[in-house]
């Protein structure tokens, strides 16, 4: 019993943390494509040192992004995904650059906000819904600030998938596009931590143990992904757009309020 207190104790305690967030996080991307390190970084980013949480969590999403579109490959077009990634490649050094004039933080929080009010407003409209706006310049505009989103706050797949939902496509064309891009700004962020940062043996480690139930999380929002029809899958990804825009919401303003007390 003593050990249950002490190091061993809380080293056990620890790893289970660690994999059920990944769980959670794995479980959510497979259901829906994205929004792996928004649920995991509230647990992994209070047990680990910020550089090793946002290896951690990056590698995480990465793998999680592929076993995704491993199954859906036959769904990606090249035509639906270019004007989006042609874009975002520019938009996301620049958001690189913008980080050192811009506060993150005042980023996130107006993404927050959008996702808040966006899932509220799109709640209402019908099902079958599609944006006037629609059309390959509003799809580089959406990836050019998704980029750049992605660059200032590690936040590329927010706007892509609000946006993919307006677009008329089916559930499967959707995650095709928005996983995609997601994937590739992820790549981007991996490789610009890994030269300037670095990745530690620390976080390879976490990513082996937590590797199986990252897996298992997948698979099962997949399996989950395959028994919902277009308009549950709308109406799944606006609540969780909803939940996490309130939850960015209010985390940031807590911050703020916190840092500058009185």
């Amino acid at each position: 019993m003593a050990d249950d207190d002490g190091p061993n104790g809380w080293i056990v305690t620890d790893a289970l943390l660690l994999q059920a967030a990944i769980f959670t996080a794995a479980t959510v991307s497979g259901l829906t494509g994205f929004a792996f390190a928004l649920v995991a970084a509230g647990i992994v980013f209070h047990l680990r040192s910020p550089a090793d949480a946002t290896a951690l969590i990056l590698m995480g999403s990465f793998l999680a992004q592929v076993m995704s579109l491993l199954r859906l490959r036959q769904r990606v077009a090249w035509a639906d995904l270019w004007p989006f990634l042609a874009a975002g490649v520019i938009g996301a050094p620049v958001g690189s650059l913008a980080l050192g004039h811009l506060y993150p933080g005042t980023v996130r929080l107006g993404i927050g906000l959008f996702l808040s009010f966006y899932a509220l407003y799109a709640m209402r409209l019908p099902v079958t819904y599609v944006s006037p706006l629609a059309g390959r310049l509003s799809d580089a505009i959406v990836g050019f600030l998704s980029g750049v989103l992605g660059g200032i706050a590690g936040l590329s797949g927010a706007l892509m998938t609000a946006w993919c939902l307006m677009r008329g496509w089916e559930p499967a064309r959707q995650r095709a596009v928005f996983q995609s891009f997601i994937l590739v700004m992820q790549a981007y962020s991996l490789m610009s931590l890994a030269l300037v940062v670095g990745i530690s043996q620390h976080s390879l480690i976490d990513l082996a143990i937590t590797g199986p139930v990252m897996i298992a999380g997948v698979v099962i929002g997949l399996w989950l992904f395959s028994k919902i029809n277009g308009a549950r899958f709308r109406w799944l990804v606006l609540w969780l757009l909803l939940v996490l825009g309130v939850v960015l919401t209010i985390s940031e303003i807590s911050a703020m309020l916190t840092s500058h007390p009185g």
